[in-house]
């Protein structure tokens, strides 16, 4: 069942959802799909006038998850687009971008970019089956991070991950594609980050923040 998400504070289906009804899946009053907001409840349309509405006919059960994010060093554009929507798709909480040292790409039009980036999180979220989505924001640098949770910082230095069934409230450190520099690796120790390893295998950003994930979200 097509699934699509309220924005924030919104009870209407966004313009770009009641196209995709309407004009991509050819939908007719009476349709059912999966409308989330604080939880997702299946929902009936009605279609008047090229506009949307619809009414909630039950709500699903809540999807059971860790609460996971990513500090991503700020990577290729293209990358960074495949990291956001895979690390949707596996259930990640919040991503945050931030330049660092031996970051190679520089943000223009910044506003732009960070809606693109929502945008390809809010289509992964959908296609995956989730119930809600997840918070994408951008640090100027290291400094502006809070690390409020249990931090792990993967670094081939670092001892070998091992996971338990208690593992939650977790931030995952991913450097930039040429790693994090000593200053950043220190800083980040610091204010209480545990430097792990994925493994001995060297790999890309882009990558190891998807294995990184997909290792501590469906433990």
């Amino acid at each position: 069942m097509q699934r699509y998400f309220l924005s924030k504070g919104n009870k209407e289906l966004n313009l770009s959802d009641q196209h995709h009804i309407i004009n991509v899946m050819r939908m007719k009053t009476g349709d059912r799909v999966i409308i989330c907001d604080s939880g997702c409840y299946i929902s009936e349309i009605s279609i008047h006038k090229k506009k949307v509405s619809y009414k909630t006919i039950r709500k699903l059960k809540a999807i059971k998850k860790r609460t996971v994010t990513l500090i991503q060093g700020l990577i290729n554009k293209k990358k960074l687009e495949q990291t956001v929507k895979y690390a949707s798709m596996v259930g990640i909480s919040k991503i945050v971008i931030v330049p660092m040292q031996k970051s190679k790409f520089k943000t223009t039009n910044l506003d732009k970019f960070i809606d693109r980036l929502k945008m390809i999180s809010k289509e992964a979220s959908e296609l995956s089956q989730r119930d809600d989505l997840p918070i994408i924001v951008f640090k100027k640098n290291v400094k502006e991070l809070i690390l409020d949770h249990k931090s792990i910082l993967f670094d081939l230095e670092g001892e070998r991950l091992k996971l338990d069934q208690k593992l939650d409230n977790l931030t995952i450190i991913i450097g930039p594609e040429s790693g994090l520099d000593q200053y950043e690796k220190e800083y980040f120790i610091s204010k209480g980050a545990v430097k792990k390893s994925l493994g001995p295998l060297t790999l890309s950003s882009e990558v190891a923040g998807i294995i990184a994930l997909s290792k501590v979200l469906n433990f």
